[in-house]
């Protein structure tokens, strides 16, 4: 069953990789007038730092940043999830002789994983091109690795929750933009959080949205010590146990206010 559910996810992405090739054509957009309003910047600044950053850390921290967020994007969970709740399709789901979470949870990271080479390659050539030197020590790598697993997880996680809403909300959408805009923010989306004032930046250090983004990116440009890096991990560690308890609570109370819509 498991190998069923990753082999159909790959086939999915296959049917659909026109879709993927434009995503990734059309979600190079923002991070090209990123890199050009960088450059500006820096170009204005006579190539000094800003803080920790210096232009060929910013560039690269964008550049990761797009490919970290093609990579742990769970807002098509939320809406499909809402759409089987509201349609009444969970029903014929609920029968199948493996866990429903467990399943979505196998077809997500599948789908991440399956054509993360794909959406590599316009990050090598937007390193290529920007010409950036980005030393990457086996270590960091694999410590790398770790949080974005992690990262995948947490994403994962509030996306469910933020599908299994629908049981008492009929429409979401105000929802998932909502929380979208705020996760842009407080993930290091919009620009690395270092660069805030030190007060918001500790409160938005304990928050879960900076471990699926600045935290990673921040391991791979090598600006955390290795402290920072092990209480980071715990960190993810912590809030996937308590957005996974969350997300089983509100699981466990909507299926049994659910009767299925379209029945």
């Amino acid at each position: 069953m498991v190998k069923a559910i990753i082999s159909a996810s790959w086939k999915e992405e296959l049917m659909y990789k026109v879709n993927i090739i434009s995503q990734i054509i059309f979600g190079s957009v923002p991070l090209l007038i990123n890199i050009f309003l960088w450059k500006s910047i820096f170009f204005y600044r006579n190539g000094h730092s800003i803080g920790n950053y210096d232009y060929n850390n910013i560039v690269s921290y964008f550049i990761l940043v797009y490919f970290i967020q093609q990579m742990t994007e769970s807002r098509s969970l939320s809406v499909e999830l809402g759409d089987d709740i509201q349609s009444g399709n969970l029903n014929s789901q609920l029968l199948k002789p493996i866990s429903f979470v467990k399943m979505k949870f196998l077809y997500f990271f599948s789908k991440k994983i399956s054509f993360s080479l794909l959406r590599l390659i316009p990050v090598i050539l937007f390193f290529i091109i920007s010409r950036l030197k980005l030393e990457i020590n086996s270590r960091n790598l694999l410590l790398f690795i770790v949080a974005f697993i992690m990262a995948i997880i947490i994403q994962f996680i509030m996306g469910f929750i933020l599908g299994v809403i629908t049981f008492w909300f009929e429409e979401n959408t105000a929802i998932l933009d909502f929380f979208r805009n705020i996760a842009l923010l407080l993930s290091g989306a919009i620009v690395p959080l270092s660069f805030f004032p030190n007060l918001f930046f500790r409160i938005v250090s304990f928050l879960p949205f900076q471990l699926t983004l600045y935290f990673p990116i921040e391991i791979l440009l090598n600006n955390l010590d290795l402290m920072a890096i092990r209480n980071g991990l715990l960190l993810q560690l912590l809030w996937v146990i308590i957005i996974g308890v969350l997300a089983i609570f509100l699981w466990r109370k909507g299926r049994k206010k659910y009767s299925g819509y379209s029945m």
